[in-house]
């Protein structure tokens, strides 16, 4: 019998397709873990942990499927379904403890490779799945006009939204750009 939890793993080219998926996946079932990491998460944790993960890619999901009895084989052949139905350009499932570890391990180092790259204003902003694309499209926007790194990684299977700001504290006009950022990014989960 199975006892460990499937991973599954999925690359896409666009954020709204990757938010597409979560939103079908939440809609059926709850899998114990579902994490989003954008392009800025996926290099800065490249950058740092030499993985191998794929840098030209717009979000990455890092899903787990429940670790007991045979429903979590199922729900992990499910979200895979969702991601490839949802076109993504990789999508990698495994039953092995330790290679599914490592992918968690990248999503946990998130935040602490974007923070190697700077100072951080961290957030923690919750929306409705189903507007996370346009959050994401938004800050992103925002990012392109500040000239800031801003990157958005999630507990999507919750709506749980870390948006993380990069910023030279030395440098008084980028920590302005910095503050308005983050609370234009306050607005817009709001809106």
């Amino acid at each position: 019998p199975q006892h460990h939890p499937c991973t599954v793993v999925a690359t896409f080219d666009s954020v709204e397709a990757a938010a597409g998926a979560v939103v079908k996946i939440t809609g059926r079932i709850r899998p114990s873990m579902l994490e989003f990491m954008d392009s800025v998460a996926i290099n800065a944790v490249e950058d740092k942990l030499k993985m191998g993960l794929d840098r030209s890619t717009a979000a990455m999901l890092v899903a787990q499927s429940d670790e007991r009895g045979p429903t979590g084989a199922e729900d992990a052949e499910f979200m895979a379904a969702v991601f490839t139905e949802h076109g993504a350009t990789e999508v990698f499932s495994t039953a092995d403890p330790e290679e599914g570890e490592a992918f968690v391990v990248a999503r946990r180092f998130c935040i602490p490779a974007v923070e190697a790259k700077g100072s951080l204003l961290l957030e923690d902003v919750g929306v409705p799945l189903s507007a996370l694309a346009d959050l994401v499209a938004g800050i992103e926007k925002m990012a392109a006009d500040t000239g800031l790194l801003i990157s958005v990684i999630a507990h999507a299977g919750d709506g749980n939204i870390h948006p993380l700001i990069v910023y030279n504290p030395d440098d008084v006009a980028e920590t302005e750009r910095a503050n308005k950022a983050f609370g234009d990014i306050m607005d817009l989960a709001i809106s």
